[in-house]
């Protein structure tokens, strides 16, 4: 389920759409599953800092934030996704 909040759509529960995502990935390939993982989350421009701790805790993966407007941790984004490729 989504809420329109007039700028943007956002799961009104991400726990659920994160497992729901997590299981529909298991189903497809056990592989995949067992591959780190990173929760990517923009438009932090519009909702503030302090959501990605509060979904970080609550999805207890690792979460990054970015901004496509601000460039707010684009760099840090990609020095990730390097990192995980040459582990």
């Amino acid at each position: 389920v989504w809420k329109e909040t007039g700028l943007a759509f956002i799961p009104t529960n991400i726990e659920n759409e994160c497992k729901t995502l997590l299981d529909e990935l298991s189903q497809y390939s056990e592989k995949l599953i067992k591959k780190p993982k990173i929760v990517v989350m923009t438009k932090m421009d519009l909702l503030g800092d302090n959501s990605s701790r509060k979904f970080s805790s609550i999805l207890n993966l690792e979460t990054l934030t970015i901004s496509s407007v601000t460039r707010h941790g684009l760099d840090v984004l990609v020095n990730k996704l390097v990192e995980m490729i040459h582990e």
